[in-house]
C-alpha cells in the first residue's frame, strides 16, 4: 500500500522540476511572509574584526528554516559545522561539516537545517567600521523586515 502519490529525487531532477526548485525573490519572498508569521528561533550572532575585515558567525539550531540576507559584494562564506540541506543552482544540496564558498553578491538563499551548524561570513571592511548598523548596510540590501541583528529569518 502506498502512502503517498508521487515521490521524486531532488537530488539530480530533470528540468522541469528543476525549475520549481529555483524560487523566485518573489516566492522567497512570500516563505519570509510565512516563516515571519510563525514563532522565530534565536539565532546567536556573534562580530569579530581584525584590519580591514569584518566576520559575522551565527549558530543555528537543529530543525530550522532559514533564509539569508542579500550581500552586495561578493564575500568568503562557510559552513563550519553542521549539517543542512540548501537550494543551489536548482538542485537541492545537502551540506555536512566544514563546506568554504565564496559567495556572489545578490544571492538569496534558502535553507533547513538537520543538526546544529555554525555558519561565518567573512566581508572587506577598509574603514574598519565597528557600528553593525552601519556595516549592514554597507554589506546587505536591505531587509523587508528586520529581527534585531540576526542575519536570517529562522523557525523551527
Amino acid at each position: 500500500m502506498m502512502l503517498y502519490d508521487y515521490s521524486v529525487s531532488l537530488t539530480k531532477p530533470r528540468a522541469g522540476v528543476a525549475a520549481l526548485l529555483r524560487p523566485s525573490r518573489d516566492q522567497i519572498d512570500l516563505l519570509e511572509d510565512l516563516m515571519l508569521e510563525q514563532p522565530q528561533v534565536d539565532v546567536p550572532v556573534v562580530h569579530r574584526f581584525a584590519p580591514g575585515l569584518y566576520i559575522r558567525e551565527i549558530t543555528v539550531p537543529a530543525d530550522t528554516l532559514m533564509t539569508g540576507r542579500v550581500h552586495r559584494f561578493e564575500h568568503f562564506s562557510a559552513m563550519v559545522s553542521g549539517e543542512m540541506s540548501t537550494l543551489v543552482e536548482g538542485s537541492i544540496q545537502r551540506i555536512e561539516g566544514y563546506h568554504p564558498f565564496i559567495a556572489p553578491p545578490g544571492t538569496k538563499r534558502v535553507g533547513y537545517v538537520h543538526s546544529p551548524v555554525v555558519w561565518l561570513t567573512c566581508h572587506h571592511n577598509p574603514d574598519n567600521l565597528r557600528d553593525i548598523e552601519q556595516i549592514e548596510a554597507l554589506l546587505c540590501e536591505p531587509a523587508r523586515m528586520r529581527i534585531e541583528h540576526e542575519e536570517t529569518v529562522c523557525l523551527s
